[in-house]
């Protein structure tokens, strides 16, 4: 049990590429699978402050963020306590970059259009382990296809959108996953923890 009372018990591959790194996806989703109505469509507007603290859980455990230009324009600050890396082909002027910083420092932002194994490449060798895919849509649909996804925590909200943006954002094929835990944040809030099924397993 955590001090926030949670218990944790074109694609190349569909498979983790490297087991000693965990690369794992993180995001609230509706009863009806939408990640928001749209890309401004901030999560903190519809989701629970239960599934807030998780994710403040789950991220400052890994040590390492990273999300798309969109997500991170509709949070506005760096989030505390993590390394913050920005997926985006258009950096702006002046601000630090995951390709030429010396050293990653929590609380800081760094900018970076490096393929998903080449920013897991340079985590490794900075000594981190452990990165959170933090949305949105496009940046979930990269790492998932470049097979470096090793699991996925989702957080179903009691909530119905109709329509709006799913979590990935274009065809994957087939990738088989195993549920490996549950975990009840609230009588309304359920966490689902994925493994994704080594290459032999998908074929």
């Amino acid at each position: 049990m955590s001090e926030n009372g949670f218990t944790t018990s074109t694609t190349s591959t569909t498979t983790p590429t490297n087991s000693s790194f965990n690369c794992f996806i993180i995001a609230a989703i509706t009863a009806d699978g939408f990640i928001g109505k749209d890309s401004s469509h901030l999560s903190t507007k519809w989701t629970s402050q239960d599934d807030a603290a998780f994710y403040r859980q789950k991220s400052t455990e890994a040590g390492v963020i990273i999300m798309g230009s969109n997500t991170f324009n509709t949070i506005g600050k760096a989030l505390p306590k993590r390394v913050n890396l920005v997926y985006s082909r258009q950096a702006p002027a002046g601000s630090k970059n995951l390709e030429t910083a010396d050293k990653l420092e929590t609380g800081e932002i760094y900018y970076t259009a490096l393929s998903p194994r080449e920013i897991r490449e340079k985590l490794q060798a900075k000594g981190f382990n452990s990165l959170a895919i933090s949305g949105g849509a496009s940046v979930y649909q990269q790492f998932m296809a470049s097979g470096e996804v090793s699991e996925l925590w989702l957080t179903i909200e009691p909530v119905i959108f109709g329509d709006g943006l799913r979590l990935f954002n274009s065809d994957l094929g087939q990738i088989k996953l195993e549920l490996r835990e549950t975990i009840p944040l609230s009588p309304q809030n359920l966490v689902l923890r994925y493994q994704v099924k080594s290459q032999a397993e998908q074929a």
